[in-house]
This record gives structure tokens, sequence and C-alpha cells, in this order.
């Protein structure tokens, strides 16, 4: 049980890690600097978290193994 919670927290999580390294890299590479977060897509980026997060609880329902019923 809380390795699904886990796993789920992880995949909400994980647009965001991606979006704040993209943005480093361009920061990096462009040497402007600023604030990644002030123009962030949060909305977008939450709902790709929920939406990996569910794509992954179907996917465990499926391929769950038990026979069904």
């Amino acid at each position: 049980m809380i390795r699904g919670l886990i796993w789920n927290l992880i995949l909400v999580a994980l647009p965001f890690a991606l979006y704040w390294t993209y943005v480093k890299l361009v920061n990096w590479w462009t040497a402007q600097g600023g604030n990644p977060w002030s123009e962030a897509p949060i909305a977008l980026l939450f709902m790709t978290g929920i939406a990996l997060a569910l794509a992954s609880l179907f996917y465990l329902g499926v391929t769950d193994g038990t026979p069904p019923r």
C-alpha cells in the first residue's frame, strides 16, 4: 500500500522535476538567471502528474496477475 502511494507521489512530482531541470539547463545555456517558477504552467504540470499517476494505477490494475473472479 505504501509503495503504491510513494510511486504515485513520484509520478505526480515527475513533471515538476523535468520542468525544473529544463529551466535550469536553459538558464545555464543562456546565462539569464531569474525565477523559473514565475512563468511555470503549474496547473498543466499538476494535471500531467495526476494523469501519470492514474495511468500507473490502471496499468497495475490490468497487469496485477490475479485471475479474474
